[in-house]
């Protein structure tokens, strides 16, 4: 079994495991067993939340690329996947190795358990990791643990990941997937939307809605940065904008037209529970995001607020 994965690899397919039970043990085993010592692994685990596709690109990158610190590659993550395909396609055609065969060995090998894990299934994400797994520099395998994570991808992405399906039913208990969620969770009402729900009501408004909101999120986001305080530590009132400089900021950048356009948009927001709206001891009106410094750019980073 090992050896026809380990085959079908080298023949320049991924490899998708699915089925019941966790495959966390099996997949690790297969590649302690097969994979060759000189050849670096790096493990994702989809099913950790806080798990990113910036970080596994921030760590792939300096292994593709031995002298990527003096070639100042680009930090924004789009920037940095193109330019690392453009660097592996250039060298590619330097050695003349245009095609992939069986005398070929891997730079790395990544594993993802849990393609489908929430952090991971955006669309955007999902794009990201086909484009990032179609080098041929880099053996993908993956699993998945959802009978409808075959929905997160359409024609054109399954044809760059290139999966061959295998199905290893274990019945292994998911103990360590299931870990890291939160029972205390289950049930509850959040005070403030949660990332799934920031991306359904942004794509649900209009594009200067989600202007304003982008630019009520870069505020915050540049207050809290001089404040040098705790990236988990959400926003309050000691980071409010005042609500007339975020309307004149809005007003520049040609989002509203006049202030009751301005707090039609606003009370969107404010209903959502993804603007909070308060008055300091003067009676100056203050606006501010009830999320983290990292929930707030993780929402820039996930294209929740694209035109």
């Amino acid at each position: 079994m090992f050896s026809q994965w380990y085959f079908e690899l080298t023949q320049g397919f991924s490899l998708l495991f699915y089925g019941v039970g966790s495959k966390r043990g099996l997949l690790l085993d297969f590649i302690s067993s097969t994979i060759p010592p000189e050849i670096p692994v790096l493990v994702a685990n989809g099913y950790n939340p806080s798990v990113s596709f910036k970080e596994l690109l921030n760590s792939i990158t300096p292994i593709l690329v031995p002298d990527y610190k003096s070639l100042k590659f680009p930090k924004n993550t789009p920037d940095l996947l193109q330019a690392l395909l453009d660097y592996l396609d250039e060298q590619r055609k330097k050695t003349e190795l245009t095609n992939f065969d069986d005398t070929n060995s891997p730079k790395v090998v990544v594993l993802i358990n849990n393609i489908n894990g929430e952090s991971l299934r955006s669309e955007k994400v999902q794009s990201y990791l086909a484009r990032l797994f179609s080098a041929k520099e880099v053996w993908f395998i993956a699993s998945i643990d959802n009978i409808n994570a075959s929905m997160l991808w359409d024609a054109a992405k399954l044809a760059i990941f290139n999966f061959l399906w295998h199905d290893v039913t274990t019945f292994e208990s998911y103990a360590i997937e299931t870990s890291f969620d939160d029972p205390l969770s289950l049930g509850s009402v959040r005070t403030a939307a949660g990332s799934k729900g920031v991306k359904y009501v942004l794509s649900s408004l209009t594009p200067k809605a989600r202007g304003l909101y982008k630019v009520l999120i870069h505020s915050q986001i540049e207050i809290m940065s001089l404040n040098g305080g705790d990236i988990n530590i959400p926003g309050s009132i000691h980071v409010a904008l005042e609500m007339g400089k975020l309307y004149q900021k809005c007003l520049s950048e040609f989002l509203v037209s006049n202030e009751m356009n301005f707090r039609t948009m606003l009370t969107e927001f404010i209903d959502h529970k993804m603007i909070v709206l308060t008055k300091d001891n003067s009676g100056t009106e203050l606006v501010f995001i009830p999320y983290t410094k990292e929930a707030m750019e993780k929402i820039i980073e996930e294209g929740f607020l694209d035109n």
